[in-house]
């Protein structure tokens, strides 16, 4: 988003689409009334647009982002234009095309335009677009770290500064400064501009002074809005943030809230930011002062969307511009200056958080899939209530996807999750919230029991109590029923979690366990899978955050009580863990580790071997066992391509992608075997798709 300045208009870039087409890169300008004009930016592509960044020099203003087929490569694109109406398309490198280069950020040094991106294989990089436009490398991250991706760039004279995010396998982001003295020919690469984990949103320059914003991570690993100034962008100086008082002003973090700044913007030498709260419905703005003062400008009105993008940008006339963009829906406001009140100037899309999938209800019972639909209630200064409306769908021998009664009727809208044992006994789990006398509201547990297929359905026991609890998985283990979650003090959101385990030995009769669950201090944990080892023994798996890193975390059932596993035998990197499954003497162990999907092998449950699944950026829903091997719905994220799959395994070793052949970008969610195919379940932004793959064991057999 640009501010009016001049001649040029105000302007907003994103993505818009008719219904059943393919998103297309978009401008919407106002040149000071009431209305707002739209147009395509001329960089038609096979393939749904993304638009990364918009800049502008004063007098031309480049827009870039990238197309992608389901399955294919990115192809990056830049839109120049002189007023902001009539544009065309400028020529990128070849080179640039064949890497899959992902435009992050630009600038306009001397005339000539510098993009800073990411490479299809995850390297930074640096492109000058137009005749003899050239695709150069830039230096890797410092002492081994991983590459994340360009924040925003910016020059002042010859140096240009260009700020990003990388990391050391399996721990948190840090910030890095990329740093060139000769407009852009040559380059260094620092940790920089905050020490230890860091977000950073942006980078603008204002009264001789290149700015960053971001935010850091406290003592709770709580993220805290973080700002920097440096004169040459080598030595850094970490700005003072006004202070906020939730209990008093309007729009102010609580105790256990993150907030952060997102991307700044500047006129003459006024620098503004805006503020992130969480999943507050708001969007605050921070102006820095021409002395380096902060202070807080204000806040929009609530929204229907909690944590929605924010981004921001100044008029030439002091008036502040605040957009906000999430689920099919934009809309943009604007603080005057004058009488410090905001007003609707743009508002596009409906607000459609759509159906989404989570995984199949028993993954190893009848093909039911559960589908959810976010609903959000604001209650003024921006808080909010939400609820998911859930949906039942189940398969027939064809495979094709028929609505599905819940079973027992008063599991509607409340079951999660339901396991199996080989009698045929079935526990459905499940959260409902429950409002007390007070008015106070609760989460409380709730599920249901049936001894055999044909026996009537009775009312679990023991789940509920005065904490909040959310249940994630269950299963049949040696004889007892165990589910695991995780639990917190209230219903509020800024309580922290507590990993939670819950056993009945009959099924109806439940109690939460005790063992050594407790957070560390000033963190959390939680568990998401549980499943027996190869012994019999039930295994519980998760993570925690501490001191702004996360953990994998697991406990093993031994003689009757919960162990901690040894946090050094999943090995020192970091990451975490979701599901876990067991074939025959060997234990999986799913999670993942910085950009990378990882399993862990285990038969004793004691020792653990790590196996990096695919390749950096792929994603793994939970591997389930098949006929012939494993099978996961993922989406493929490597080498510049972008879409959903089926992995397939003989070992669970080596993975092969088959793509899912839509015509829209999809996400894989989870996968069953089902008569002999595979039903793959897979998600988008505003409506979810069913597959099946009728060749599995045929596909297995020939890797």
């Amino acid at each position: 988003m640009l501010g009016q300045a001049g001649a040029l208009p105000k302007m907003v870039a994103g993505i818009a689409a008719e219904p059943g087409e393919v998103d297309q890169a978009r401008v919407w300008t106002n040149d000071g009334g009431v209305t707002w004009n739209w147009k395509e930016l001329p960089v038609r592509l096979d393939g749904d647009a993304d638009v990364f960044f918009a800049a502008t020099d004063g007098v031309k203003t480049w827009v870039g982002g990238t197309a992608t087929v389901p399955g294919g490569l990115a192809v990056p694109f830049v839109a120049e234009s002189p007023d902001r109406k009539s544009w065309s398309r400028l020529a990128l490198p070849q080179k640039a095309v064949d890497a899959a280069f992902t435009p992050g950020s630009a600038v306009s040094v001397d005339g000539q335009l510098l993009l800073v991106g990411t490479t299809g294989n995850n390297q930074p990089a640096l492109v000058t677009p137009g005749e003899g436009g050239t695709l150069t490398a830039l230096p890797a991250p410092p002492e081994g770290r991983q590459w994340s991706g360009f924040a925003g760039v910016a020059a002042q004279g010859q140096t240009v500064v260009a700020v990003g995010e990388a990391a050391l396998p399996g721990q948190t982001k840090e910030a890095v400064v990329y740093r060139s003295e000769d407009a852009g020919a040559t380059w260094t690469a620092a940790l920089g501009p905050a020490q230890g984990p860091a977000g950073v949103t942006g980078i603008a320059v204002v009264a001789n002074q290149f700015v960053v914003t971001g935010g850091i991570f406290d003592d709770t690993s709580r993220a805290v809005a973080a700002a920097w100034s440096s004169p040459d962008g080598a030595t850094w100086t970490a700005e003072t943030m006004p202070t906020f008082n939730h209990d008093q002003d309007q729009y102010a973090p609580s105790e256990t809230a993150g907030y952060w700044l997102t991307a700044p913007s500047v006129t003459g030498d006024r620098l503004v930011a805006p503020m992130m709260i969480g999943d507050d419905l708001r969007l605050g703005a921070l102006q820095r002062d021409p002395n380096g003062a902060w202070r807080l400008l204000g806040q929009t009105a609530d929204w229907v969307l909690p944590g929605a993008n924010g981004i921001g940008a100044v008029n030439e006339d002091g008036t502040v511009l605040l957009a906000q963009f999430d689920s099919n829906a934009g809309r943009l406001q604007q603080l005057s200056s004058s009488s410090g009140s905001w007003s609707d100037l743009l508002v596009v899309g409906e607000p459609a958080p759509g159906v989404k999938w989570s995984t199949f209800l028993d993954p190893e019972g009848s093909p039911d899939l559960v589908g959810y639909t976010t609903v959000t209630t604001a209650e003024g200064n921006g808080g909010w209530t939400r609820t998911s409306q859930l949906s039942r769908f189940t398969f027939d021998s064809t495979g094709s996807l028929l609505d599905a009664a819940w079973d027992p009727a008063e599991s509607a809208n409340v079951t999660k999750v339901s396991a199996s044992s080989p009698q045929g006994a079935t526990v459905a789990l499940g959260e409902r919230i429950v409002t007390d006398a007070k008015g106070e509201q609760d989460l409380d547990s709730v599920g249901w029991f049936r001894p055999a297929p044909d026996a009537p359905w009775q009312a679990l026991e023991g789940l509920a109590s005065p904490r909040s609890e959310e249940i994630e998985d269950v299963a049949w283990i040696n004889g007892t029923w165990v589910a695991v979650g995780a639990s917190r003090e209230t219903f509020r959101l800024s309580d922290r979690k507590t990993a939670a385990i819950w056993t009945s030995a009959d099924g109806v009769r439940w109690s939460a366990a005790q063992g050594p669950f407790a957070a560390p201090e000033g963190g959390w944990n939680q568990l998401e899978g549980v499943c027996p080892l190869p012994r019999g023994q039930a295994l519980a798996v998760g993570h925690e955050v501490s001191a702004a890193q996360i953990r994998p975390a697991a406990w093993r059932l031994s003689d009757g009580l919960w162990q901690r596993l040894d946090a050094a035998a999943l090995g020192d990197k970091g990451g975490w863990l979701s599901s876990c499954t067991t074939v025959g003497d060997t234990t999986l162990l799913q999670g993942g580790r910085g950009d990378r999907s990882i399993a862990w092998r285990t038969q004793d449950g004691t020792t653990f071997t790590a196996n990096e699944l695919g390749k950096p950026g792929d994603d793994f829903g939970p591997i389930r066992a098949v006929d012939g091997g494993f099978a996961a719905a993922g989406t493929r994220s490597s080498d510049g391509r972008d879409g959903a799959v089926v992995w397939l395994s003989k070992d669970a070793t080596t993975w092969q992608p088959v793509p899912l052949p839509s015509t829209r970008m999809l996400d894989g969610a989870d996968v069953k075997a089902h008569e002999g195919r595979l039903i793959v379940a897979a998600n988008s932004e505003t409506s979810p798709e069913v597959w099946t793959l009728d060749n599995p064991a045929e596909l297995l057999n020939a890797q």
